[in-house]
C-alpha cells in the first residue's frame, strides 16, 4: 500500500449530512478505531458519549426510530431477493435484485416493481440501466484506488467510456 500524504473525509452522494459533518464523524471514528470494531460498538459509543458527532444525526424519539428501523429492515429484505429466470429457449438469467424502485409517472413517488416488468417498459428500463451504470461508476471509483485493480484501469475506463457513449445515444442516460 502507498504511503498516505493527506486524507479528507467527505460526504457521499445521498448522505444526510454535509462534508463538514463527514470530516467531524470520520475523525471521531478514526480516533476511536481501537474500540469501534463494528456498528453495534459505534452505536454503544454514540449512546455513552455526549460528544459523539453521530448523536445529532440519530432519531431519539423511540416511536419514530422504531418505525424507521422497520422501514430499513424491509428495504434490506427486499434488496436481498434475487431471481433466476429460465426462458423458453432454456437460457437462464439471474438478476441480483428481483425488485427495483422506479418512477412510473412524473411527480409521483417511486414504486417497487419486479425487475422483469421494469426491464420490459422503456421508461423504467432507462431508470434501471441508469442506476446500474451509476453503480458501476461508483464501484470503479473505489476499485481503481485498490492496487489489485490498477492493472485493469485503462480497460475498465475504456469500457465505462463506451457504455456512457452508447447509453447517451440510446437515451438511457443524459450527458
Amino acid at each position: 500500500m502507498k504511503n498516505v500524504k493527506e486524507k479528507k473525509f467527505i460526504a457521499r452522494v445521498g448522505a444526510t449530512f454535509n462534508d463538514e459533518k463527514a470530516v467531524e464523524i470520520g475523525q471521531y471514528l478514526e480516533s476511536k478505531k481501537l474500540d469501534l470494531k463494528n456498528y453495534p460498538a459505534v452505536y454503544e459509543d454514540t449512546l455513552k458519549n455526549e460528544d459523539s458527532p453521530l448523536r445529532s444525526l440519530l432519531e431519539w424519539n423511540n416511536e419514530v426510530a422504531a418505525d424507521s428501523h422497520r422501514l430499513q429492515q424491509v428495504r434490506m429484505i427486499v434488496e436481498h431477493i434475487s431471481i433466476e429466470v429460465v426462458y423458453e429457449d432454456e437460457t437462464i438469467a439471474t438478476f441480483p435484485r428481483a425488485f427495483e424502485f422506479v418512477t412510473k409517472y412524473e411527480d409521483q413517488p417511486q414504486e417497487l416493481i419486479g425487475i422483469l416488468e421494469g426491464l420490459s417498459e422503456e421508461d423504467t428500463r432507462k431508470q434501471i440501466v441508469d442506476r446500474v451504470y451509476m453503480n458501476l461508476k461508483g464501484w470503479w471509483e473505489t476499485a481503481k484506488t485498490i492496487e489489485e485493480f490498477t492493472e485493469f484501469k485503462s480497460e475498465f475506463e475504456n469500457l465505462l467510456s463506451r457504455l456512457e457513449k452508447t447509453f447517451i445515444e440510446r437515451g438511457y442516460i443524459s450527458s
